[in-house]
């Protein structure tokens, strides 16, 4: 369960043609800001039909009908039951390392881009700023994306060309990181695995079972798991370097 914050109430950020931005830098569309953290969340569970069902609540609701469901936290049409964070962009500071769960849920299978927010369109393809190594789903090694184009998995959410500086300005996963990088352009993925909390019945007891599990989609268990993240088999692809220009620091 989230703690309760009893500062005062975030105040929204300052915003340039519309987006939210921080110091003089736009914040991406997926990070998640201190004031869209849902507090006092509770994790309910019950067996039924010998499986596991989940509900998150508000553990501080008073309702007589019992704990109410927090909205957003249905099952997608992949069946995934995602961790809920309000929808207040521009509320609080910046988690420039967090992601908010519906927008990164949205980038990733709606063909979003993670910085600016845009959709791709429909007949191009859709580009990931990836590592230069890339994970092969089959062996779990990792290989060099110009001596192999076989299938890899990614969690990283897809950047459109015109948004690669601020990516490699902004994440503190790229950030002086030009010569480990590489622009995948994606004719053909798939969703493939999800990442979070599994749990599961021990003595009639629902206990958690692994914190940050990788699960695939087509795994049982996927049902048992509260969902942060979702992973992308890339099929169909090329790759080329991030220049200097590309990766040079966004103007403010």
């Amino acid at each position: 369960m989230r703690p309760a914050n009893h500062s005062h109430p975030p105040r929204p950020a300052a915003t340039v043609n519309g987006r939210p931005v921080w110091r003089g830098l736009p914040v991406p569309w997926v990070a998640r800001w201190t004031g869209e953290i849902q507090e006092n969340l509770a994790l309910r569970a019950a067996l039924l039909d010998d499986k596991l069902w989940l509900t998150l609540s508000d553990a501080l609701s008073t309702h007589p009908l019992g704990p109410r469901q927090v909205l957003g936290s249905e099952r997608d049409e992949l069946g995934l039951f995602w961790l809920p964070d309000l929808d207040a962009p521009g509320t609080g500071e910046p988690q420039f390392a967090g992601l908010h769960t519906g927008r990164l849920r949205a980038s990733m299978l709606d063909r979003i881009c993670q910085v600016c927010g845009v959709p791709f369109p429909s007949k191009e393809p859709v580009t990931f700023l990836d590592s230069a190594y890339l994970n092969d789903p089959n062996t779990g090694r990792t290989q060099a994306p110009t001596e192999s184009h076989r299938p890899y998995i990614t969690p990283t959410p897809p950047t459109c060309r015109s948004c690669i500086p601020v990516a490699m300005q902004m994440c503190p996963h790229n950030r002086g990181k030009e010569a480990s990088r590489i622009i995948v352009s994606a004719h053909r993925y798939r969703p493939f695995a999800a990442k979070g909390d599994l749990y599961g019945i021990h003595k009639g007891v629902v206990e958690e079972e692994e914190r940050g599990a990788v699960v695939q989609i087509s795994d049982p268990r996927v049902s048992r798991l509260v969902v942060k993240q979702v992973y992308v088999q890339v099929i169909k692809y090329t790759t080329e370097p991030v220049t200097a220009r590309a990766s040079s620091r966004p103007s403010q």
